[in-house]
């Protein structure tokens, strides 16, 4: 509630799908995908929790399903 957009990065809360198929955390939270792995299973993810405003950053393992931001030149 306390967004201003001012990065122009207008993020949904996607949630994430995991291994086994199941999806979690729809419209409460969003990840995006980093390109940057930290080894040969997991990447890095960049994370925005809608109910507590809070931003963190993290790996996981890549066989899971976070949003991906794409970007153009």
């Amino acid at each position: 509630t306390d967004a201003t957009n001012e990065s122009g990065f207008s993020g949904r809360p996607g949630g994430g799908r995991y291994n086994g198929g199941t999806f979690s955390d729809v419209g409460s939270v969003g990840r995006w995908w980093s390109s940057t792995q930290t080894s040969m299973t997991m990447a890095w993810y960049g994370g925005l929790d809608y109910s507590s405003g809070g931003v963190n950053r993290n790996d996981y393992f890549k066989v899971d399903g976070f949003s991906v931001r794409c970007l153009r030149d």
